[in-house]
């Protein structure tokens, strides 16, 4: 059976020994987007492993090694089919080999390879001839740092709202297309209401599409529509008004997700509550012939008409697959806890022998009518933790785990897993608000996490200012989360959240914000402390971690969800250097040791507590990260960011290069 290739390319592998050449395995995906270039090769019989990622440094730099301007592109061809591969264009960006040609008996076909040489910064294509038909990879030599993004003004908040930029955007998700990227977010303080759909070329430039489901009304307008009988939602509007709970202010969609399904239609997986924070809510399947809408009301999935005491709260709706092209649908918020449901991958809808397909919610509600058990309406519980939402669980290939030294790298001690990471967001949305991950081998069961119940710490709040009078960065990183996770056709793996901006003023004006993340030597998921600027993992060297900024790095700690009690108040510090004996320093003396491993790995380890300027908190102890190019906003150029997660999975450690 064909599955589709991507909605998020979550099966991306990593092909090489750690993080640079990402390969792609449709198999290990499903998550929408079967127009996409390496999804049409594989139904021709090409298999793309190895997509390349190359970058150019503009001067040879010492700091880099020249292994960042190659790349490699690997794919296998079923039996009998003929494969050639040419630079349709982009000859001033790179350079294409001839390939190399192996007969795969394992596959029963032959297996290529090519080696791609970036000469410039510049985008390129690579053309497929398989069989008389031609396909086109559009792919880009980027440069080692990324180049001034020119990021969308953070303004516009509230209402009235043109819907034109990322203000407002609340509990993202995000799909490719052959079109763009496309993100749907819950509609509260947007133009219209049925979620918000917003549209770009290069996940950085947003521009507003409209609304997803069609006669929702506007902020002021809804109530009188779905009261008239005519509402794109009107059978869920119909279910919870006659809810025992129903409130009449509640008019918000609430976090949507985007899948594209097997019958060639966008699903768009909604949710309503009949009352905040009483647990009874309904998921709703909708469905569209166009990425862009409108989609169409088709059923609903699942009511939690009993709330939060038989189960969860039916909201904030997730889907993924696993390599056999199961689906599955993780939801749910706080107290009620995060579960999962099995989905039919034809339909969207829950399996026709599910006693609630097609339920008639309204009867069950009345009269209990179906099992009268708990688990058959809501599925099985993800994890224990009472103080998540908003799920999002991403399928990742061949996740590189190292037991050896980190000061004497050996490539035995690496082995490799097939992971489901689950994210969510935990606290309250505007204080302590921070997304949490766990992992496992199962889609279903046995996340785990080295900061145990409550999940590892990927972000809170925190800034990149040096205290309340600084204003290099016009931002704060104030109760990030709700996010998404998205690896692109090109191998880039994102974070979508809300970001509040600032936490002094206590201000929940939430705009839209893309983050990279990678995975550190023990497994765990680390996100860059920077906004996306069109940047990708590659391999990165001491002598540029120790070279670039002179090794000087401004640096910032999350270390507690309240930013008051956090590393420094939440605010950045500088005098932190890397050097290239191993040392750490802070203010002219040693604190600790440091060291890069693998391709992009990183360690420290502050044996010298290094006190806050303000507050009485701490960083210490070992700390396991990854080294991204990034771009620095308080510097206003490219550089370095290392993201480190603490042993236990409780603390985090951002630096960026201080120049």
């Amino acid at each position: 059976m064909k599955r589709p290739f991507m909605k998020k390319l979550c099966g991306a592998v990593l092909a090489s020994l750690l993080l640079l050449s990402l390969a792609f395995s449709a198999a290990a995906c499903g998550r929408g987007g079967k127009s996409n270039a390496l999804g049409r090769l594989a139904e021709a019989g090409v298999h793309v492993s190895e997509v390349p990622s190359v970058f150019f440094d503009g001067s040879a730099s010492p700091l880099t090694d020249a292994s960042i301007r190659t790349g490699t592109l690997a794919f296998t061809a079923e039996e009998g089919v003929s494969v050639d591969v040419t630079l349709a264009d982009g000859a001033d960006a790179v350079t294409l080999s001839d390939p190399t040609v192996a007969t795969d008996d394992a596959a029963g076909g032959s297996s290529y390879a090519y080696t791609v040489t970036a000469k410039a910064v510049g985008d390129y294509t690579l053309a497929f001839s398989v069989g008389g038909e031609s396909y086109e990879l559009a792919l880009r030599a980027r440069p080692a740092y990324p180049e001034d993004p020119d990021f969308d003004a953070l303004s516009g908040y509230g209402r009235p709202n043109t819907g034109s930029t990322t203000a407002n955007v609340h509990d993202p998700v995000i799909i490719e297309t052959d079109e763009g990227y496309y993100t749907f977010s819950t509609d509260n303080m947007g133009p219209d209401f049925g979620y918000q759909v917003r549209k770009s070329a290069d996940l950085i430039h947003w521009e507003y599409v409209g609304a997803a489901i069609e006669d929702c009304g506007g902020p002021d307008s809804a109530q009188s529509v779905y009261e008239k009988g005519r509402g794109g939602l009107q059978k869920v509007y119909d279910l919870l008004s006659e809810d025992e709970n129903w409130n009449d202010s509640c008019w918000t969609l609430w976090a949507p997700d985007v899948y594209e399904g097997a019958d060639g239609k966008y699903w768009l997986y909604g949710c309503w509550t009949a009352a905040f924070g009483q647990g009874h809510s309904a998921i709703f399947l909708c469905k569209s012939n166009d990425i862009e809408g409108p989609y169409k009301f088709e059923d609903v999935i699942v009511y939690s008409y009993d709330g939060w005491v038989q189960g969860p709260n039916a909201i904030d709706p997730s889907v993924y697959t696993d390599p056999e092209g199961n689906l599955y649908m993780a939801y749910g918020s706080f107290a009620g806890g995060i579960y999962v449901l099995p989905l039919d991958a034809e339909t969207g809808l829950r399996k026709k022998d599910d006693p609630y397909y097609k339920a008639d919610w309204a009867a069950a509600r009345k009269n209990d009518v179906g099992p009268a058990t708990a688990a058959a309406r809501y599925g099985t519980r993800l994890v224990s933790t009472n103080d998540t939402e908003g799920p999002v669980v991403a399928y990742h290939e061949n996740v590189p785990l190292y037991s050896g030294s980190v000061n004497e790298f050996s490539a035995s001690a690496v082995t490799y897993e097939n992971r489901y990471y689950l994210m969510g967001s935990a606290g309250s949305l505007s204080s302590t608000y921070n997304m949490r991950s766990f992992h496992s081998a199962s889609p279903t069961a046995g996340y785990e996490a080295a900061g145990g119940a409550v999940g590892s710490r990927v972000s809170g709040s925190f800034t990149w200012n040096k205290d309340e009078n600084d204003d290099a960065v016009g931002f704060d990183f104030a109760y990030p989360g709700h996010n998404d996770m998205i690896t692109t056709s090109e191998g880039v793996n994102l974070l979508a959240y809300h970001d509040r901006t600032s936490f002094p003023s206590g201000n929940i004006n939430h705009y839209l914000m893309l983050s990279m993340y990678g995975f550190n030597s023990q497994g765990e998921l680390v996100m860059s402390p920077n906004r996306y600027a069109g940047e990708a993992a590659r391999k990165v060297t001491v002598a540029e971690v120790c070279g670039l900024a002179g090794g000087q790095y401004t640096f910032a700690s999350v270390t507690s969800n309240n930013y008051g009690n956090s590393f420094n108040k939440g605010y950045a510090m500088e005098g932190l250097s890397l050097h290239e004996d191993g040392s750490v320093q802070f203010g002219g003396q040693a604190v600790g040791t440091w060291a890069v491993y693998g391709e992009n790995w990183v360690y420290m380890n502050l044996t010298s507590p290094v006190a806050a300027a303000q507050g009485s908190a701490q960083a210490e102890g070992e700390y396991y990260g990854v080294a991204f190019p990034a771009w620095i906003e308080a510097e206003g150029r490219g550089g370095l960011t290392l993201s480190f997660l603490s042993k236990d999975g409780t603390d985090t450690l951002y630096l960026n290069s201080n120049f």
